[in-house]
């Protein structure tokens, strides 16, 4: 009997003895295309973060910038706040020249000043500054930094004084009534030829302050139950001279500072490394009441020019330098000027080596496109190194000066 054979089955063996994969061709591929893809997602990555960066920087800048600019908007809202326009006799003291070593700081320092019997004018536009940028000088009650009390008034009538303390807004302020060691001035409101208040400054024995006390109130109070005088806070003990304040209000310049002025006292103003050349810190300087020296603020960094202007009654806009505003008298420049308009140029964030600035910016009043029409609108043309590198904002101030006649 013939033996069947067994079967024999030779795909299994292929099958377990093949292996399936890439070859080294396919790989090399894969590879490369893998390589490129991260390459690609790195380089977008890279830049999503430098734009987050520098985005964040310019963030950081415009609120910074915005919290600097407070002050200045504050103090022009406030200019002319409790200034009297009839000195009634009295002299005072100023900014006190070479308080500032920089010539020309201290120059426009000393051209902004009515003292000694000219009655203080609420805004003054004296000169240009370091970079022939404006200069601007703010008087008010107001401006001052360190004193809480500077700015605050109250009614003086025949008897005791009314001490409901009143803010710029004339809300009241009780909280930070004065003490009986703050400097104060009186001013009365007799009408003139027209029939309208004129702020006089009261004095005695030749003095236009006293220290808040009823005691010493009682010599620059009305006599006439019927009239009402108003208190003024100008500064605090520590902020006035053993005599009192050299002035009946507060002063503030703003202007652009670099390492020719100094700050600080005996130091001197920080541009830091990021800044543009030819840029400083625009800062508020305040004439101290004891010596008519300048304290220092700085507001805002890598700033690079300020243009100021007026509205005028008339509806007219005035540039900065028009000599109206330097020569007249307090009254009338109280009384026409209806708005302030600060124009600032500042570098925004740090520098970007692949970005390039426009050449030319304008401030002012300009008109669209911006076109030069001097004296109200001029072009600010950034030098190579301004403009390689750095992005620039003109940062625009428009405000009324609410203490002012032409409303």
């Amino acid at each position: 009997m013939k033996s069947r054979g067994m079967p024999v089955f030779t795909g299994m063996a292929d099958s377990i003895g093949k292996e399936d994969g890439f070859t080294l061709i396919e790989l090399l591929i894969a590879l490369a295309i893998s390589v490129f893809v991260l390459a690609g997602t790195t380089t977008l990555f890279a830049q999503l973060f430098a734009q987050f960066k520098q985005e964040s920087r310019v963030s950081q800048t415009d609120i910074g910038s915005a919290l600097g600019l407070q002050y200045m908007v504050k103090d022009i809202q406030s200019a002319g706040y409790g200034l009297p326009w009839d000195l009634n006799g009295a002299g005072y003291n100023e900014y006190v020249a070479g308080s500032c070593p920089n010539v020309t700081i201290d120059t426009d320092a000393r051209n902004a000043n009515d003292a000694p019997g000219n009655p203080p004018r609420a805004i003054v536009t004296p000169g240009a500054g370091i970079f022939g940028e404006d200069y601007l000088s703010i008087k008010s009650i107001s401006v001052a930094v360190n004193d809480l009390g500077a700015g605050k008034s109250t009614t003086l009538r025949a008897g005791p004084t009314t001490m409901a303390w009143l803010d710029l807004n004339n809300n009241p302020v009780q909280a930070e009534t004065p003490a009986a060691t703050d400097w104060v001035v009186v001013l009365s409101f007799p009408p003139n030829a027209q029939n309208q208040p004129v702020p006089t400054l009261q004095t005695q024995g030749g003095a236009f302050s006293t220290q808040f006390n009823l005691h010493n109130l009682a010599l620059f109070a009305p006599t006439d139950p019927s009239q009402t005088y108003m208190i003024y806070d100008v500064a605090s003990a520590a902020d006035a001279s053993a005599t009192g304040p050299q002035m009946p209000f507060n002063r503030a310049d703003y202007f652009i500072a670099n390492n020719s002025v100094p700050v600080f006292g005996a130091g001197k103003p920080t541009v830091p490394a990021r800044c543009a050349s030819n840029t400083g810190e625009l800062v508020k300087a305040v004439v101290n009441q004891a010596n008519g020296s300048f304290n220092y603020y700085p507001l805002m960094d890598c700033v690079a020019y300020m243009k100021v202007n007026f509205l005028r009654a008339s509806g007219a806009v005035a540039d900065a330098n028009t000599i109206y505003f330097n020569d007249n008298t307090a009254a009338l420049v109280q009384q026409d000027i209806k708005e302030v308009r600060v124009y600032i140029l500042a570098q925004e964030g740090q520098r970007e080596p692949s970005y390039t600035a426009p050449g030319t910016f304008y401030l002012g009043d300009c008109a669209t496109p911006p076109v030069a029409n001097p004296p109200i609108c001029v072009p600010y043309n950034l030098n190579a190194s301004q403009q390689n590198g750095y992005r620039w904002k003109v940062y625009t101030i428009v405000e009324k000066p609410f203490n002012l006649g032409a409303q």
